[in-house]
Protein backbone atom coordinates (compact mmCIF):
# COMPACT_ATOMS: atom_id res chain seq x y z
CA UNK A 1 0.00 0.00 0.00
CA UNK A 2 1.59 2.98 -0.97
CA UNK A 3 1.47 5.93 1.61
CA UNK A 4 0.20 9.75 0.63
CA UNK A 5 2.43 12.41 2.13
CA UNK A 6 0.70 15.99 1.25
CA UNK A 7 1.45 19.40 1.95
CA UNK A 8 -0.55 21.59 3.74
CA UNK A 9 -0.96 23.24 0.61
CA UNK A 10 -1.57 20.07 -1.20
CA UNK A 11 -4.08 18.90 1.34
CA UNK A 12 -5.87 21.78 1.12
CA UNK A 13 -6.55 21.20 -3.01
CA UNK A 14 -7.07 17.55 -1.81
CA UNK A 15 -10.12 18.75 0.42
CA UNK A 16 -11.55 21.63 -2.20
CA UNK A 17 -11.73 18.71 -4.73
CA UNK A 18 -13.67 16.46 -2.27
CA UNK A 19 -15.84 19.71 -1.49
CA UNK A 20 -16.43 20.23 -5.23
CA UNK A 21 -17.10 16.79 -5.75
CA UNK A 22 -19.68 16.69 -2.86
CA UNK A 23 -21.17 19.72 -3.78
CA UNK A 24 -21.80 18.10 -7.13
CA UNK A 25 -23.34 14.94 -5.90
CA UNK A 26 -25.36 17.42 -3.69
CA UNK A 27 -26.64 19.33 -7.01
CA UNK A 28 -27.61 16.43 -8.55
CA UNK A 29 -29.30 15.25 -5.84
CA UNK A 30 -31.10 18.69 -5.59
CA UNK A 31 -32.73 18.19 -8.98
CA UNK A 32 -34.94 15.70 -8.39
CA UNK A 33 -37.67 17.49 -6.69
CA UNK A 34 -40.81 18.20 -8.61
CA UNK A 35 -42.58 19.71 -6.03
CA UNK A 36 -40.81 22.55 -4.16
CA UNK A 37 -41.99 24.21 -1.08
CA UNK A 38 -40.19 27.45 0.55
CA UNK A 39 -41.61 28.55 3.67
CA UNK A 40 -40.94 31.88 5.53
CA UNK A 41 -41.27 32.93 8.78
CA UNK A 42 -41.07 36.43 8.70
CA UNK A 43 -39.13 37.88 11.90
CA UNK A 44 -38.70 34.09 12.79
CA UNK A 45 -35.68 34.25 15.14
CA UNK A 46 -34.33 30.61 16.50
CA UNK A 47 -35.72 31.83 19.76
CA UNK A 48 -39.25 32.14 18.07
CA UNK A 49 -38.95 28.86 16.98
CA UNK A 50 -38.00 27.59 20.37
CA UNK A 51 -40.94 29.11 22.67
CA UNK A 52 -43.29 28.16 20.18
CA UNK A 53 -42.44 24.90 20.44
CA UNK A 54 -42.17 24.53 23.80
CA UNK A 55 -45.71 25.41 23.97
CA UNK A 56 -47.58 23.60 21.27
CA UNK A 57 -45.72 20.76 23.08
CA UNK A 58 -47.07 21.46 26.34
CA UNK A 59 -50.68 22.16 24.77
CA UNK A 60 -51.01 19.30 21.86
CA UNK A 61 -52.99 16.69 23.14
CA UNK A 62 -49.92 13.62 21.24
CA UNK A 63 -47.57 16.12 23.09
CA UNK A 64 -45.97 16.57 19.35
CA UNK A 65 -44.24 20.30 18.57
CA UNK A 66 -43.79 22.45 15.57
CA UNK A 67 -43.76 19.67 12.62
CA UNK A 68 -40.64 21.31 10.58
CA UNK A 69 -38.46 20.97 13.90
CA UNK A 70 -39.36 17.03 13.25
CA UNK A 71 -37.00 17.74 9.97
CA UNK A 72 -34.32 15.99 9.23
CA UNK A 73 -32.12 18.69 8.47
CA UNK A 74 -31.12 21.69 10.71
CA UNK A 75 -28.93 24.83 9.88
CA UNK A 76 -29.00 28.41 10.32
CA UNK A 77 -28.22 31.08 7.60
CA UNK A 78 -26.97 34.90 8.34
CA UNK A 79 -29.61 37.59 6.98
CA UNK A 80 -27.34 40.61 6.22
CA UNK A 81 -27.65 43.06 2.96
CA UNK A 82 -25.27 43.74 0.75
CA UNK A 83 -23.88 46.00 3.24
CA UNK A 84 -23.23 43.63 6.00
CA UNK A 85 -22.33 46.79 8.43
CA UNK A 86 -26.53 47.47 8.13
CA UNK A 87 -29.37 45.18 8.85
CA UNK A 88 -31.79 43.75 6.58
CA UNK A 89 -35.72 44.32 5.93
CA UNK A 90 -37.95 42.28 4.38
CA UNK A 91 -37.53 43.78 0.81
CA UNK A 92 -33.39 42.88 0.69
CA UNK A 93 -34.27 39.80 2.54
CA UNK A 94 -36.47 38.24 0.94
CA UNK A 95 -34.69 39.69 -2.90
CA UNK A 96 -32.13 37.45 -1.26
CA UNK A 97 -34.35 34.02 -0.70
CA UNK A 98 -36.08 34.76 -4.15
CA UNK A 99 -33.54 35.37 -6.22
CA UNK A 100 -29.73 34.84 -4.72
CA UNK A 101 -27.76 37.65 -4.61
CA UNK A 102 -27.59 40.33 -2.07
CA UNK A 103 -29.25 43.71 -2.54
CA UNK A 104 -29.75 46.87 -0.22
CA UNK A 105 -32.74 47.72 2.05
CA UNK A 106 -36.12 48.91 0.45
CA UNK A 107 -34.90 47.26 -3.22
CA UNK A 108 -37.82 44.61 -4.47
CA UNK A 109 -36.37 42.06 -6.58
CA UNK A 110 -33.16 43.84 -7.94
CA UNK A 111 -29.49 44.56 -7.45
CA UNK A 112 -28.02 48.07 -5.78
CA UNK A 113 -27.52 49.29 -9.44
CA UNK A 114 -31.37 48.24 -10.14
CA UNK A 115 -30.86 45.38 -11.98
CA UNK A 116 -33.97 43.13 -12.04
CA UNK A 117 -33.38 39.61 -11.22
CA UNK A 118 -34.93 36.46 -12.13
CA UNK A 119 -36.44 34.66 -8.81
CA UNK A 120 -36.84 30.90 -8.30
CA UNK A 121 -40.32 31.62 -8.92
CA UNK A 122 -39.72 32.65 -12.53
CA UNK A 123 -36.94 30.27 -12.87
CA UNK A 124 -39.52 27.66 -12.18
CA UNK A 125 -42.43 29.47 -14.38
CA UNK A 126 -39.90 29.43 -17.33
CA UNK A 127 -39.40 25.54 -16.74
CA UNK A 128 -43.11 24.94 -16.89
CA UNK A 129 -43.61 24.67 -13.50
CA UNK A 130 -46.91 26.01 -11.76
CA UNK A 131 -46.45 28.95 -9.26
CA UNK A 132 -48.24 29.82 -6.26
CA UNK A 133 -47.39 33.00 -3.77
CA UNK A 134 -48.91 33.23 -0.64
CA UNK A 135 -48.95 35.52 2.32
CA UNK A 136 -50.71 36.38 5.52
CA UNK A 137 -49.98 39.90 5.07
CA UNK A 138 -51.00 41.78 1.53
CA UNK A 139 -50.09 40.45 -1.12
CA UNK A 140 -48.03 43.20 -2.21
CA UNK A 141 -46.10 43.16 0.84
CA UNK A 142 -42.17 43.00 0.82
CA UNK A 143 -41.30 39.40 1.18
CA UNK A 144 -44.29 37.97 -1.15
CA UNK A 145 -43.72 40.61 -3.83
CA UNK A 146 -39.74 39.59 -4.32
CA UNK A 147 -40.74 36.71 -5.90
CA UNK A 148 -42.64 38.66 -8.79
CA UNK A 149 -41.59 42.65 -8.64
CA UNK A 150 -38.70 44.42 -9.27
CA UNK A 151 -39.30 48.23 -7.89
CA UNK A 152 -36.21 50.48 -6.30
CA UNK A 153 -38.71 50.72 -3.36
CA UNK A 154 -40.90 48.63 -1.63
CA UNK A 155 -43.60 51.12 -0.70
CA UNK A 156 -44.28 51.37 -4.30
CA UNK A 157 -47.36 49.34 -3.68
CA UNK A 158 -49.18 49.83 -6.23
CA UNK A 159 -46.41 49.82 -8.86
CA UNK A 160 -45.68 46.07 -7.02
CA UNK A 161 -49.47 44.38 -7.51
CA UNK A 162 -49.39 46.16 -10.93
CA UNK A 163 -46.43 43.41 -11.59
CA UNK A 164 -48.80 40.85 -10.94
CA UNK A 165 -50.57 41.26 -14.24
CA UNK A 166 -46.89 40.42 -15.88
CA UNK A 167 -46.10 37.63 -14.15
CA UNK A 168 -48.43 34.80 -14.85
CA UNK A 169 -48.21 32.87 -11.74
CA UNK A 170 -51.35 30.79 -11.59
CA UNK A 171 -51.72 31.44 -7.88
CA UNK A 172 -51.46 34.54 -5.18
CA UNK A 173 -53.41 34.91 -2.27
CA UNK A 174 -52.82 37.09 1.19
CA UNK A 175 -54.11 39.83 3.18
CA UNK A 176 -55.99 42.55 0.23
CA UNK A 177 -52.90 44.88 -1.83
CA UNK A 178 -52.01 47.73 -0.21
CA UNK A 179 -51.32 51.26 -1.70
CA UNK A 180 -53.54 54.49 -2.44
CA UNK A 181 -54.78 53.46 -5.93
CA UNK A 182 -56.28 49.55 -5.04
CA UNK A 183 -58.79 50.00 -8.06
CA UNK A 184 -57.10 50.75 -10.40
CA UNK A 185 -54.37 48.37 -9.51
CA UNK A 186 -56.69 45.23 -9.25
CA UNK A 187 -57.86 46.68 -12.39
CA UNK A 188 -55.24 45.91 -14.22
CA UNK A 189 -54.30 42.36 -12.95
CA UNK A 190 -57.80 41.58 -13.92
CA UNK A 191 -57.56 42.44 -17.51
CA UNK A 192 -54.25 40.45 -17.24
CA UNK A 193 -56.81 37.36 -17.06
CA UNK A 194 -56.59 37.01 -13.03
CA UNK A 195 -59.88 36.33 -11.72
CA UNK A 196 -60.51 38.26 -8.33
CA UNK A 197 -61.50 36.61 -5.29
CA UNK A 198 -62.25 37.08 -1.82
CA UNK A 199 -64.57 35.05 0.66
CA UNK A 200 -64.49 31.28 1.60
CA UNK A 201 -66.72 30.07 -0.97
CA UNK A 202 -64.61 31.77 -3.52
CA UNK A 203 -61.30 29.89 -2.22
CA UNK A 204 -63.02 26.78 -2.26
CA UNK A 205 -63.40 27.06 -6.09
CA UNK A 206 -60.83 28.94 -7.02
CA UNK A 207 -59.01 26.02 -8.51
CA UNK A 208 -61.63 25.93 -11.48
CA UNK A 209 -60.06 29.46 -12.82
CA UNK A 210 -57.10 29.79 -14.81
CA UNK A 211 -55.54 32.39 -12.72
CA UNK A 212 -56.16 33.33 -9.52
CA UNK A 213 -56.15 36.20 -7.17
CA UNK A 214 -57.23 35.81 -3.75
CA UNK A 215 -57.57 38.67 -1.34
CA UNK A 216 -58.79 38.22 2.46
CA UNK A 217 -58.11 40.09 6.03
CA UNK A 218 -56.23 37.22 7.81
CA UNK A 219 -56.70 37.57 11.96
CA UNK A 220 -54.36 36.80 14.31
CA UNK A 221 -54.63 33.45 15.70
CA UNK A 222 -55.95 34.74 18.86
CA UNK A 223 -58.67 37.01 17.17
CA UNK A 224 -59.71 33.70 14.74
CA UNK A 225 -63.38 32.99 14.32
CA UNK A 226 -65.06 29.55 13.07
CA UNK A 227 -65.85 31.85 10.27
CA UNK A 228 -62.10 33.24 9.44
CA UNK A 229 -59.86 32.52 6.57
CA UNK A 230 -56.32 30.95 8.02
CA UNK A 231 -52.67 30.77 6.14
CA UNK A 232 -53.43 27.13 6.25
CA UNK A 233 -56.36 27.75 4.28
CA UNK A 234 -55.11 29.47 1.91
CA UNK A 235 -52.34 26.38 1.57
CA UNK A 236 -54.79 24.03 0.93
CA UNK A 237 -56.64 26.21 -2.21
CA UNK A 238 -53.41 26.74 -3.20
CA UNK A 239 -52.24 22.84 -3.75
CA UNK A 240 -55.98 22.32 -4.92
CA UNK A 241 -54.75 24.60 -7.76
CA UNK A 242 -51.50 23.90 -8.81
CA UNK A 243 -50.95 20.74 -6.63
CA UNK A 244 -51.96 18.32 -9.88
CA UNK A 245 -49.48 20.41 -12.27
CA UNK A 246 -47.75 17.50 -14.18
CA UNK A 247 -44.56 19.54 -14.59
CA UNK A 248 -44.72 19.84 -10.64
CA UNK A 249 -44.81 23.06 -8.91
CA UNK A 250 -43.02 26.06 -7.09
CA UNK A 251 -44.67 27.17 -3.98
CA UNK A 252 -43.89 30.36 -1.43
CA UNK A 253 -45.66 30.80 1.30
CA UNK A 254 -45.00 33.26 4.04
CA UNK A 255 -46.00 33.47 7.66
CA UNK A 256 -45.86 37.40 7.68
CA UNK A 257 -47.94 38.32 11.22
CA UNK A 258 -44.75 36.67 13.06
CA UNK A 259 -42.91 39.57 12.66
CA UNK A 260 -45.58 42.17 13.04
CA UNK A 261 -46.00 40.50 16.61
CA UNK A 262 -42.13 40.61 17.63
CA UNK A 263 -42.45 44.07 16.38
CA UNK A 264 -44.92 44.97 19.36
CA UNK A 265 -42.71 43.05 21.52
CA UNK A 266 -46.10 40.68 21.82
CA UNK A 267 -45.10 38.01 23.18
CA UNK A 268 -48.92 35.59 23.00
CA UNK A 269 -49.52 36.86 19.50
CA UNK A 270 -45.65 35.94 18.38
CA UNK A 271 -46.28 32.34 19.75
CA UNK A 272 -50.00 32.06 18.10
CA UNK A 273 -48.56 33.16 14.52
CA UNK A 274 -45.46 30.51 14.79
CA UNK A 275 -48.19 28.32 15.45
CA UNK A 276 -50.14 29.24 12.50
CA UNK A 277 -47.42 29.21 10.29
CA UNK A 278 -46.18 25.75 11.87
CA UNK A 279 -50.36 24.94 11.13
CA UNK A 280 -49.48 25.85 7.10
CA UNK A 281 -46.37 23.92 7.09
CA UNK A 282 -48.63 20.44 8.52
CA UNK A 283 -50.54 20.88 5.18
CA UNK A 284 -47.19 20.47 3.39
CA UNK A 285 -46.26 18.14 4.98
CA UNK A 286 -49.37 15.85 4.05
CA UNK A 287 -48.85 16.46 0.87
CA UNK A 288 -44.84 15.39 1.10
CA UNK A 289 -46.17 12.32 3.01
CA UNK A 290 -48.03 11.75 -0.53
CA UNK A 291 -45.22 12.34 -2.45
CA UNK A 292 -41.96 11.75 -0.32
CA UNK A 293 -39.49 11.26 -3.49
CA UNK A 294 -40.87 14.05 -4.90
CA UNK A 295 -41.46 16.58 -2.90
CA UNK A 296 -38.70 19.32 -0.64
CA UNK A 297 -39.77 21.19 1.96
CA UNK A 298 -37.64 24.52 2.92
CA UNK A 299 -38.51 26.19 5.91
CA UNK A 300 -36.45 29.58 7.30
CA UNK A 301 -36.99 33.11 7.96
CA UNK A 302 -36.28 36.33 5.86
CA UNK A 303 -34.75 37.51 9.46
CA UNK A 304 -34.80 37.99 13.12
CA UNK A 305 -37.39 40.75 14.79
CA UNK A 306 -37.61 41.91 18.64
CA UNK A 307 -34.23 40.32 19.77
CA UNK A 308 -35.87 37.69 21.67
CA UNK A 309 -34.32 36.28 24.63
CA UNK A 310 -35.05 32.79 25.86
CA UNK A 311 -34.05 30.82 28.71
CA UNK A 312 -36.43 27.74 29.38
CA UNK A 313 -34.71 26.64 32.72
CA UNK A 314 -36.53 30.11 34.29
CA UNK A 315 -40.20 28.84 34.10
CA UNK A 316 -41.72 25.71 34.97
CA UNK A 317 -43.57 23.80 32.66
CA UNK A 318 -47.08 25.06 34.33
CA UNK A 319 -46.41 28.74 34.97
CA UNK A 320 -45.36 28.84 31.33
CA UNK A 321 -48.34 27.67 30.08
CA UNK A 322 -50.62 29.59 32.47
CA UNK A 323 -48.61 32.65 31.25
CA UNK A 324 -49.10 32.88 28.04
CA UNK A 325 -53.16 31.39 28.39
CA UNK A 326 -53.96 35.28 30.59
CA UNK A 327 -52.65 37.29 27.73
CA UNK A 328 -56.25 38.32 26.52
CA UNK A 329 -55.33 41.15 24.19
CA UNK A 330 -52.67 41.66 21.26
CA UNK A 331 -50.41 44.58 21.18
CA UNK A 332 -53.17 46.77 18.41
CA UNK A 333 -56.30 45.47 20.37
CA UNK A 334 -54.89 46.51 23.67
CA UNK A 335 -53.18 49.82 21.99
CA UNK A 336 -57.31 50.46 21.02
CA UNK A 337 -58.57 49.69 24.09
CA UNK A 338 -55.84 51.84 26.21
CA UNK A 339 -57.33 54.76 24.03
CA UNK A 340 -60.57 54.15 25.43
CA UNK A 341 -59.82 54.07 28.75
CA UNK A 342 -57.91 57.23 28.68
CA UNK A 343 -61.30 59.02 27.93
CA UNK A 344 -62.09 58.12 31.31
CA UNK A 345 -59.77 56.69 33.57
CA UNK A 346 -56.71 57.64 35.81
CA UNK A 347 -53.17 56.67 35.33
CA UNK A 348 -52.87 54.06 37.84
CA UNK A 349 -56.24 52.72 36.75
CA UNK A 350 -55.37 52.55 33.00
CA UNK A 351 -51.92 50.99 33.88
CA UNK A 352 -53.50 47.84 36.33
CA UNK A 353 -56.53 47.64 33.54
CA UNK A 354 -53.31 47.33 30.50
CA UNK A 355 -51.23 44.79 32.96
CA UNK A 356 -54.37 42.79 33.00
CA UNK A 357 -54.91 42.71 29.71
CA UNK A 358 -51.31 41.56 28.57
CA UNK A 359 -51.74 38.70 31.06
CA UNK A 360 -50.17 40.18 33.96
CA UNK A 361 -52.15 39.34 37.07
CA UNK A 362 -49.39 39.73 39.39
CA UNK A 363 -48.16 42.85 38.73
CA UNK A 364 -45.53 43.80 41.50
CA UNK A 365 -45.93 47.94 43.18
CA UNK A 366 -42.76 47.93 41.13
CA UNK A 367 -43.90 46.98 37.64
CA UNK A 368 -47.48 48.77 38.45
CA UNK A 369 -45.60 51.80 39.25
CA UNK A 370 -43.36 51.78 36.50
CA UNK A 371 -46.81 51.33 33.91
CA UNK A 372 -48.51 54.30 35.66
CA UNK A 373 -45.53 56.37 34.66
CA UNK A 374 -45.39 55.57 31.32
CA UNK A 375 -49.37 56.26 31.12
CA UNK A 376 -48.65 59.53 32.53
CA UNK A 377 -45.78 60.23 30.11
CA UNK A 378 -47.50 58.63 26.92
CA UNK A 379 -50.88 60.63 27.94
CA UNK A 380 -49.43 64.10 28.54
CA UNK A 381 -48.17 63.84 25.28
CA UNK A 382 -51.42 62.96 23.33
CA UNK A 383 -50.00 63.06 19.83
CA UNK A 384 -51.77 62.06 17.31
CA UNK A 385 -49.79 58.84 14.95
CA UNK A 386 -49.97 60.32 11.60
CA UNK A 387 -48.50 57.06 9.83
CA UNK A 388 -50.34 55.44 6.80
CA UNK A 389 -52.94 53.15 7.98
CA UNK A 390 -51.43 49.94 6.63
CA UNK A 391 -48.11 50.83 8.64
CA UNK A 392 -50.16 50.96 11.94
CA UNK A 393 -51.91 47.73 10.96
CA UNK A 394 -48.25 46.35 10.12
CA UNK A 395 -46.36 47.40 13.24
CA UNK A 396 -49.27 48.52 15.58
CA UNK A 397 -49.58 51.38 17.76
CA UNK A 398 -46.13 51.48 19.06
CA UNK A 399 -47.73 52.69 22.28
CA UNK A 400 -45.05 52.75 25.41
CA UNK A 401 -47.91 51.38 27.37
CA UNK A 402 -48.13 48.10 25.59
CA UNK A 403 -45.16 47.36 24.79
CA UNK A 404 -43.74 47.84 28.50
CA UNK A 405 -46.72 45.86 29.60
CA UNK A 406 -46.09 42.87 26.77
CA UNK A 407 -42.62 42.59 27.83
CA UNK A 408 -43.38 41.81 31.98
CA UNK A 409 -45.43 38.97 30.06
CA UNK A 410 -42.92 37.77 28.36
CA UNK A 411 -40.46 37.95 31.24
CA UNK A 412 -43.01 35.74 32.90
CA UNK A 413 -42.23 33.11 30.58
CA UNK A 414 -38.19 33.32 30.81
CA UNK A 415 -38.21 35.58 27.72
CA UNK A 416 -37.13 38.83 27.01
CA UNK A 417 -37.71 41.64 23.75
CA UNK A 418 -34.66 43.73 23.77
CA UNK A 419 -35.60 45.81 20.53
CA UNK A 420 -38.25 46.68 18.04
CA UNK A 421 -37.06 46.20 15.08
CA UNK A 422 -34.96 43.41 12.93
CA UNK A 423 -31.34 42.37 14.19
CA UNK A 424 -28.87 40.35 12.32
CA UNK A 425 -28.91 36.98 14.59
CA UNK A 426 -28.76 34.24 12.36
CA UNK A 427 -32.29 32.57 11.55
CA UNK A 428 -33.22 28.64 11.76
CA UNK A 429 -33.66 26.47 8.24
CA UNK A 430 -34.54 23.48 8.18
CA UNK A 431 -35.65 21.10 5.26
CA UNK A 432 -36.99 17.41 4.26
CA UNK A 433 -36.91 15.65 0.84
CA UNK A 434 -34.78 15.20 -2.06
CA UNK A 435 -32.21 17.72 -2.60
CA UNK A 436 -32.58 18.95 1.77
CA UNK A 437 -28.79 17.96 1.95
CA UNK A 438 -28.08 21.29 0.11
CA UNK A 439 -29.34 23.21 3.30
CA UNK A 440 -27.24 21.11 6.15
CA UNK A 441 -24.31 23.82 6.66
CA UNK A 442 -24.73 27.16 7.79
CA UNK A 443 -25.17 29.21 4.65
CA UNK A 444 -26.39 32.69 3.68
CA UNK A 445 -30.02 33.57 2.76
CA UNK A 446 -28.61 34.21 -1.01
CA UNK A 447 -27.20 30.94 -1.04
CA UNK A 448 -30.46 29.49 -0.44
CA UNK A 449 -32.36 31.50 -2.85
CA UNK A 450 -29.14 30.14 -5.70
CA UNK A 451 -29.92 26.89 -4.31
CA UNK A 452 -33.08 26.95 -5.34
CA UNK A 453 -33.05 28.47 -8.54
CA UNK A 454 -30.53 25.43 -9.68
CA UNK A 455 -32.64 22.88 -8.09
CA UNK A 456 -35.54 24.55 -10.79
CA UNK A 457 -33.23 24.89 -14.19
Amino acid sequence: MKMLFINRRGCLRVLLAVAVLSATSILAQSRQPKYIFLMIGDGMGVNQVEIAHRYRKLTSQDGSGLIFESFPVHSKATTNPVDAGKITDSAASGTALACGFKTENGIIGMNPDFKPGRSVAFEAHDGGRAVAVISSVGINHATPAAFYAHQKKRNMYDAIGSEIARCNFEFLAGEPLLGDNQKQTRAIIKAAGYNLLSGRDALADSDKHAKVMFEQNIPYQSELRTDSIRLADLVRAGLKKVGDSPTGFFMMVEGGKIDWACHANDFGAMIGETLEFDDAVRVVYDFYRDHPEETLIVVTADHETGDLKYDSSLRSDQKFTAQIANIRLTSAALADKIKDWSTKGDHAEIAARALAASGVNDATDNELRAITEIVEVVRSKDKKDRRAKELKRMYGNRNAIVIACHRFAAERCGASFNSVGHTSAMVPVMAVGPGSAMFAADTDNAEIGRKLIQMVN
